[in-house]
């Protein structure tokens, strides 16, 4: 015991000296965590711009300030919302399987690779405000409120004090008249992904660059097989 608490006591004397290592660099090369190389800011700037082309078309062209909701803090409401699981109502689809790739010429630093292997581009998922079977189920079981993963992930990750990270979230009501009575009818919210920022910081450039070219190397659909040209 007296060894293991040794080794223990000489690993967290290390991890502060790395520590006020690596701050001391990150203060004298802090140009070096703001360049991007230019084919991956050229790769994110194509990919930023379709989204938003794409998301922006689904949408009304213009636009009214209904109200204005404030995010506090801390706050503490008896009415506050709590998320408690109910159930799964629909499950479909494959789980990708992750597979080390056969060659390793491609490296992930190898940029001009991975923006030829983006070029070709698939079919977007549909929003949940336009994704029928969403629709169906939220109409089904008499939802209030539907939101993607991504919309709620942004949500929960608005940190105080700042509030520093920018993101508009496209939101959609939706009214499933009664056919008995037309004039009421039961109104579902639909709050879709985030629209793409506008402002970024370099490590989030690199970040998403990084994360397809991973994607790209280990990521195989379910039947899918790889074959050599």
């Amino acid at each position: 015991m007296k060894a293991a608490q040794d080794i223990k006591n000489t690993v967290l004397i290390e991890q502060d000296e790395y520590q006020q290592f690596v701050h001391r660099h990150a203060k004298t090369n802090h140009h070096q965590y703001n360049f991007i190389h230019p084919d991956i800011w050229d790769y994110f700037k194509a990919e930023v711009d379709g989204k938003l082309r794409e998301s922006t078309s689904k949408y009304p062209r213009h636009y009214s300030l209904h109200e204005t909701i404030g995010l506090a803090a801390g706050a503490v409401f008896k009415t506050d919302a709590v998320l408690t699981f109910e159930q799964t109502l629909l499950q479909v689809g494959n789980v990708s399987k992750l597979c080390l790739p056969e060659s390793t010429s491609v490296m992930l630093s190898e940029v001009s690779e991975v923006k030829r292997s983006s070029a070709v581009k698939t079919c977007s998922p549909k929003v949940v405000s336009e994704d029928p079977i969403a629709v169906s189920l939220a109409k089904k079981h008499k939802v209030d409120i539907v939101i993607s993963s991504s919309g709620l992930n942004t949500l929960l990750d608005n940190h105080p004090p700042d509030y520093s990270k920018q993101w508009q979230l496209p939101i959609t009501v939706k009214r499933q008249e009664d056919i008995q009575d037309k004039t009421s009818g039961h109104k579902i919210v639909f709050i879709d992904k985030p629209l793409p920022p506008q402002k970024v910081h370099a490590r989030e450039v690199h970040e998403k660059f990084y994360k397809h070219a991973l994607r790209r190397l280990v990521c195989q659909k379910t039947g899918e097989e790889k074959h050599d040209n």
